[in-house]
């Protein structure tokens, strides 16, 4: 059978808002060979109870990613307060989820050269309803190499919606 693995990350404020409900979605609708990798960062989980079998890592202890955030500090939407803040610009909001998603697809490689799928899911996502493996599987059709939500329209313009990206 296919592996599928799932990745996201989350800070404190993203969790406190919406994580917990994934986590929770998790703990209620997915079958328990359904698995999730989480990264997180400016986030003590300590302080909080996951009980879900969720795997944690912290983003800060990959040393690449701690270097990006301190060369790249200025491209915080803002250009370092040059202009007005602009989301797509804001390299430092989206690096969490590129080296989350880089972070693990190494790991599942050196473990595993048919490491399956990897799927990121944003961690404002939800499930709703039961969740299978199968379920996922027929989504992923075994021809593609990528999987995505689709397009949006946003701010005037239309833009990838990577909250369910599958490689």
């Amino acid at each position: 059978m296919t592996k599928i693995n799932f990745v996201t990350s989350f800070n404190e404020e993203i969790y406190k808002v919406a994580g917990h409900h994934l986590i929770n979605s998790i703990d209620n609708n997915w079958e328990p060979s359904l698995k999730l990798k989480c990264y997180y960062h400016k986030l003590d989980p300590k302080n909080y109870s996951f009980k879900s079998d969720v795997s944690l890592e912290p983003l800060d202890s990959i040393e690449e990613y701690t270097e990006f955030l301190k060369v790249n500090k200025e491209h915080d939407g803002t250009e370092f307060g040059k202009i007005p803040y602009n989301w797509r610009l804001d390299a430092l909001r989206w690096s969490h989820k590129v080296f989350a998603l880089t972070e693990y697809a190494f790991e599942l490689s050196e473990k595993d050269a048919q490491a399956g799928w990897l799927i990121w899911i944003d961690a404002d996502s939800v499930s709703s309803k039961r969740l299978v493996p199968d379920d996922i599987l027929g989504m992923l059709p075994e021809a593609c190499d990528i999987a995505f939500a689709g397009a949006r329209d946003m701010d005037g313009g239309t833009y990838v919606d990577c909250s369910f990206m599958a490689c």
